[in-house]
């Protein structure tokens, strides 16, 4: 289980905000996020 830190890390690092803050709001790329997700679960598996 990753703690819950680092899970808010990558949750931030893969959210995209509009360039005007007020135009939109942020989107998080969930199939970028799955990837970072999986690869560090099966770097902690090793």
């Amino acid at each position: 289980q990753l703690p819950v830190e680092q899970v808010a890390q990558l949750v931030a690092e893969y959210t995209h905000r509009p360039l005007a803050r007020f135009l939109g709001q942020p989107v998080v790329n969930i199939v970028e996020l799955n990837l970072a997700l999986d690869a560090l679960q099966g770097h902690r598996a090793k």
